[in-house]
């Protein structure tokens, strides 16, 4: 199935010690429902105020471990993202 809809911060970042910091500017989204050639949206500022509050990683080899908080259902998981570098 191919992408039905996209929604993606987009900013910069800095690195404090293991923190991450992120600074989101804007919010670019696209939906396929408005057709397969519809534009992007682009909202800036970012609307939502801060994202990833408490996120920290660990490079540890080819792998980088991100360890941040989601709110699936209004209420607060730990979340683990694991990215292996391949060569």
């Amino acid at each position: 199935m191919s992408c039905r809809a996209t929604s993606e911060p987009k900013g910069t970042y800095r690195v404090e010690g293991e923190r991450l910091i992120f600074a989101a500017a804007r919010l670019v989204s696209w939906d396929r429902f408005y057709g397969a050639t519809s534009p992007e949206s682009i909202v800036e500022p970012y609307p939502y105020g801060s994202i990833f509050d408490d996120a920290h990683y660990v490079l540890l080899g080819s792998q980088l471990s991100l360890q941040y908080t989601t709110y699936p259902a209004d209420a607060p998981v730990p979340t683990l993202l694991v990215y292996t570098r391949t060569d």
